[in-house]
């Protein structure tokens, strides 16, 4: 007896977008800024609204790919500032 063809699959891109930022680490800006010696303020503004930058009520949490791109970013250039 042959099976039914699959149901083609919805994609939505939020969908994917969304799974893929919930399975990736994710950092608080203090935690950021305690890691490498700089204020709370100078990690936010330099965070603040780019992807990857999740906030949550009054809390916020950085993706593990936003915070990486930031590093490279400041050892190719040599400074934290915009």
């Amino acid at each position: 007896m042959a099976s039914p063809p699959p149901t083609p699959i919805s994609c939505d891109l939020n969908t994917v977008v969304n799974q893929a930022i919930v399975d990736e680490r994710s950092w608080t800006v203090r935690e950021i800024a305690e890691r490498h010696g700089l204020s709370y303020w100078t990690v936010y503004r330099q965070l603040k609204g780019k992807p990857g930058w999740l906030p949550f009520g009054r809390a916020v949490r950085i993706t593990d790919s936003l915070y990486r791109s930031w590093i490279k970013s400041i050892a190719l250039n040599g400074t934290t500032s915009a």
